[in-house]
């Protein structure tokens, strides 16, 4: 069984090939969210490096997200017509988790927070957790606003464990980083971060975390997390209208009660 790993969900876009599970070739490259131009390419250059026809991929490994929505779509574009043609089966896994994936098995010692900046104080992020040599979820994949996160949830329910260590990993430096390092300098919890190429969301760990068999390709959409910029101005929008028809029913019929 030969597999074509993926994921487009940052600025990274990282590809493996494996075979029977185990790691054939992989490559990382911060292209800088360029994955339109870089992704048929890179593919083909592992395919030829390691001498393997197309017809001989049985199945993709595609990171669904949180992340770049023009990212996702591109990977899962390229996923869902190669699927098609190719009559090769889709299997789906998280992008965070394969990021949390880069931190060793530590026995399940300690809690892993990848996070993903997406801006205005709100990032993409979960927490994982390693267990028999498989990264396990503990807490689900979200769009939130980093500081509520933290203090009315992560801490909480990490606090009801009896681990003793946080791991964050983000690609950069950044606020989100740094309010962590101050709020968490304040409590008795340790705590270390994983950043730059180390927290890639690197491809080849995909073995070791859960993956979702896509029944049927044409309708699978990348779990994008939250509304993007234009449904959340439409959906703006609407409620405002709706809004506005409800105060005008109210006055009407205030008059006509007087």
């Amino acid at each position: 069984m030969r597999s074509l790993a993926l994921d487009t969900s940052s600025d990274v876009l990282s590809l493996a090939l494996f075979e029977e599970d185990q790691l054939i070739i992989e490559v990382n490259s911060n292209v800088s969210k360029q994955h339109g131009a870089f992704l048929l390419p890179l593919v083909e250059q592992l395919l030829l490096a390691v001498k393997w026809e197309r017809e001989t991929i049985d199945q993709i490994w595609l990171g669904r997200g949180p992340g770049s929505y023009t990212g996702l779509r591109i990977g899962a574009t390229m996923a869902k017509v190669w699927t098609s043609i190719k009559k090769s089966h889709l299997e789906s896994f998280s992008s965070l988790a394969i990021m949390a994936g880069q931190v060793a098995d530590d026995g399940g010692k300690s809690w892993i927070i990848p996070i993903m900046d997406a801006r205005r104080g709100t990032a993409y992020t979960a927490a994982y957790h390693w267990q028999d040599g498989l990264l396990k979820n503990k807490i689900k994949d979200d769009h939130v606003d980093w500081q509520d996160w933290i203090q009315e949830k992560l801490l909480p329910q990490f606090n009801e464990t009896d681990l003793k260590q946080l791991i964050f990993l983000s690609a950069h430096e950044n606020n989100l980083t740094n309010f962590v390092k101050e709020s968490l300098s304040q409590q008795s919890i340790q705590h270390r971060f994983v950043t730059g190429q180390y927290a890639w969301p690197k491809v080849g760990k995909v073995p070791y975390i859960e993956r979702k068999h896509v029944e049927d390709v044409d309708i699978f959409e990348p779990f994008y997390a939250h509304l993007t910029l234009a449904e959340q101005e439409w959906a703006a929008k609407q409620t405002n209208q709706i809004q506005e028809k409800n105060e005008s029913y109210v006055e009407q019929t205030n008059e006509t009660s007087i």
